[in-house]
């Protein structure tokens, strides 16, 4: 036992090598004369793959196409058992993946340059153009100038908000304004946040001594409540200064003085507070939020416990991150050659105090995360139930709504930026993701594995998916709601085919896909960087600690891009 241990790393190396090679999931059927293509996908093979791959063997019968997976836990962060296939040259022949993990894997030397491949396709009717594809889709599979992958799916991200509730707070077009006389919107009509500042603003943020009895005075000098713009019902978030993370929420009672206030400890309070916390009392920070922001404004609190009751927005809730707010603001998070992180590039350092000023407005993520794990069947959306008023997420919750809540009085719209940004002509992005197929490296069928690539791509086959799963959701008496897709023919078919066209789909979900299309061809996509998943990681930590008062965001930021 010694010995094993003390054995040579080759040695080990091979013994891995040989343990990935029995996981490899050989062909339980091998068809004499046939050559076999392994294709290895996420989780359970969907029919509608089944059924274009078998019409890709009818067409071609010197082939038979075998359909794996990797079963890992989590094969986007641990390649592990792919990536000893790759070295022990008994990978799959194709691939379909993420293509954040594809290119991160690409600069090790685990893909195929397809370059040669797409250039002999420019003579073939049906071949892959490059012209055909959203940039960014494309872009997204290439790393230092080289295309490893070709993309057959997409999503981006917007911000959906809930019309009624919306004008019911009075968040609705005037007559007078701009996009009611250009005649893109009409009066009365529901009103998102256009600016981070409608969204969140943030008059105050300042040191200051805290009484129990809701007494304020701020120490910070030149700190003065008139010119700020605090008045009366202004929303306070006490920010302790000996509890990481501990946050006291209230209103403003009366403006005593240009430094000095006092706290409601009755409104949207428990009804058993009798003063303010003693944890948040003495030396603390507080911020000071404009009650008129939408994320203040419809938020609204349970009069017996001063939990929330009703959001107006939460940052995370959905699907952001902090990567969609730092875009927003400008931002960059790697340089363009993958090679230097920018995490604590200053306008991603704004996108972080933003976020965290936006959870200490609603009293803490804490009390957050309380609202939102208070549904404890998890039976129904809160965005569908009217719980949360607003929230980024991506278009994968437009069949979510097409098939729970049909009729839903919604908008959608590209998400707000500061308003700086706003008046210098710049505009808001999505943020765009999707999977790819990828040949590895060390495949040893690759011209059979680009003819299976270039059919699953093609338009002819990606109609019969959608052909095929319109027929099965009809089979049920549901409606078939479409993805988009990074070839642009191919959506541009699915929104006439099966959105325009079906009197099933609410205008409001037409008027949605319609947004998602446009934001297609400029949402931003996750830097290609062979420390892209390292990234992730670094750029989630350093968000959850700042929005949790363990860390400011710029020391945050400074200690995920120094790792």
């Amino acid at each position: 036992m010694k010995r094993f241990f003390n054995a040579s790393p080759i040695i080990l190396a091979l013994v891995a090598l040989a343990v990935a090679a029995l996981l490899y999931p050989h062909s339980t059927r091998v068809t004499k004369g046939k050559e076999r293509i392994v294709l290895w996908v996420p989780g359970a093979v969907s029919d509608s793959m089944k059924l274009v791959a078998e019409i890709f063997e009818k067409r071609n019968p010197e082939y038979e196409v075998e359909i794996g997976t990797a079963t890992v836990r989590d094969a986007t962060g641990d390649p592990t058992r792919f990536l000893l296939g790759v070295a022990g040259n008994v990978p799959p022949d194709l691939i379909y993946f993420d293509r954040f993990a594809i290119v991160e894997w690409a600069s090790r030397g685990a893909f195929t340059d397809l370059q040669g491949y797409v250039a002999g396709d420019k003579i073939i009717k049906d071949g892959i153009c490059e012209e055909n594809f959203i940039p960014p889709a494309w872009n997204e599979c290439k790393y230092d100038g080289v295309l490893y992958a070709i993309p057959n799916s997409c999503d981006t991200r917007a911000l959906y908000y809930d019309k009624d509730a919306l004008i019911r707070a009075g968040y609705a077009y005037r007559e007078k304004d701009p996009e009611v006389i250009s005649g893109k919107h009409k009066a009365g009509e529901a009103r998102p946040p256009a600016t981070w500042e409608e969204l969140c603003r943030k008059l105050v943020d300042s040191e200051a001594k805290i009484e129990r009895n809701g007494n304020i005075t701020i120490s910070s000098e030149g700190t003065d409540l008139t010119t700020s713009g605090a008045k009366t019902g202004d929303v306070v978030a006490v920010i302790s200064a000996t509890s990481h993370g501990r946050i006291f929420r209230a209103r403003i009672a009366e403006i005593t003085g240009k430094n000095t206030f006092t706290l409601d400890l009755e409104k949207e309070q428990s009804a058993n507070l009798k003063g303010v916390p003693d944890y948040c009392t003495g030396n603390c920070r507080i911020k000071i939020f404009d009650q008129d922001s939408y994320i203040v404004k419809l938020t609204r609190f349970d009069s017996a416990t001063g939990t929330i009751r009703k959001a107006g927005f939460i940052p995370f809730f959905g699907n952001s991150w902090l990567y969609m707010y730092g875009w927003l603001n400008g931002g960059e998070f790697m340089s363009d050659d993958g090679r230097k992180c920018t995490l604590n590039d200053p306008k991603i350092v704004e996108a972080l105090q933003f976020l965290t000023d936006m959870y200490d407005s609603l009293g803490g993520i804490e009390n957050a995360l309380i609202f939102q794990n208070s549904n404890p069947t998890n039976m129904l959306d809160l965005f569908l139930d009217g719980s949360i008023v607003m929230k980024i997420d991506g278009d994968w919750f437009m069949p979510t709504i097409s098939a729970f809540k049909p009729n839903m009085s919604f908008g959608l719209c590209p998400a707000p930026i500061p308003e700086s940004r706003l008046k210098a002509g710049k505009k808001s992005c999505g943020w765009l993701g999707g999977w790819a197929y990828a040949i590895p490296s060390t495949a040893k069928k690759k011209d059979a594995s680009w003819k299976l690539m270039r059919w699953l791509c093609s338009m002819e086959a990606n109609r019969m998916v959608s052909e095929y799963e319109d027929s099965v959701s009809k089979s049920k008496g549901q409606i078939y709601f479409p993805r988009m897709h990074p070839d642009v023919r191919y959506t541009d078919y699915l929104m006439k085919e099966y959105i325009d066209k079906s009197p099933a789909i609410s205008d409001d979900l037409k008027n949605a896909y319609s947004v998602y299309m446009a934001l297609l061809p400029d949402s931003r996509f996750r830097p290609v960087t062979p420390v892209g998943q390292k990234l992730w990681n670094e750029h989630v930590r350093a968000a959850e600690n700042a929005i949790a008062h363990v860390m400011p965001p710029q020391e945050s930021l400074d200690y995920g891009n120094e790792q």
